[in-house]
């Protein structure tokens, strides 16, 4: 038990030295034999635990969109009530893991790795803003000529890449910006249609 307690601690010992690494000097300022020196350890348990440089980046990816997996579910659990809120939840989310990513960068991100992660957080956020799209389709208004699944790129590439740029955008910006994004030209907005539909659904309900 405590070889494996070891084993694991030491595991964790070299990715977190990757991390830092590959914060400071992006993929390709970085070596393996770098790492272990960093570690303290031979080469040779480096390749115990990866095949490679490009296998611990991915690890390094993996263990960050745990995270934002977690808090993208828990932001579309009520969805069915309100879209936009769900919207705007699924945003501040990617805003917090974005201050977050920075906190664990201590103010330093090679630039390569701030667009991975960036790319790899937006796209983790895809399927939810997509079953958000799929619900704001049945209040009617929405944007015509462009698939959901375009539009849901455009949202979290687009949308979400701003907000993880611009320190001073928030949520609910980045919500106004869907509600236009997604809102046919001179149609009454998604978001009162959205409103008005859950009013009714809730007079249904109550008859």
């Amino acid at each position: 038990m405590k070889n494996m307690k070891e084993n694991t601690s030491k595991k964790d010992q070299i990715i977190d030295a990757a991390q830092k690494m590959f914060f400071e000097k992006g993929f390709d300022g970085v070596t393996i034999r770098a790492v272990q020196r960093e570690v303290g350890c031979e080469v040779g348990l480096f390749y115990y635990y990866f095949k490679s440089k490009d296998e611990i980046f991915e690890v390094m990816f993996d263990r960050f969109e745990e995270a934002w997996t977690a808090g993208f579910e828990k932001a579309v659990e009520n969805l069915e009530e309100s879209p936009f809120d769900a919207a705007e939840r699924i945003f501040d989310a990617v805003k917090k893991f974005g201050k977050k990513l920075e906190k664990e960068g201590r103010g330093v991100m090679h630039w390569s790795v701030k667009m991975a992660l960036i790319g790899r957080m937006t796209r983790a956020a895809e399927p939810f803003l997509e079953a958000i799209v799929e619900k704001i389709k049945d209040f009617g208004g929405i944007r015509s000529g462009i698939s959901e699944r375009e539009l849901t790129k455009l949202a979290a590439l687009g949308i979400g890449g701003l907000l993880l740029e611009d320190e001073n955008m928030t949520a609910n910006d980045a919500t106004m910006m869907l509600e236009s994004l997604l809102s046919t030209p001179g149609s009454v907005g998604l978001k009162a249609r959205a409103a008005s539909f859950g009013r009714k659904e809730i007079s249904v309900e109550l008859l």
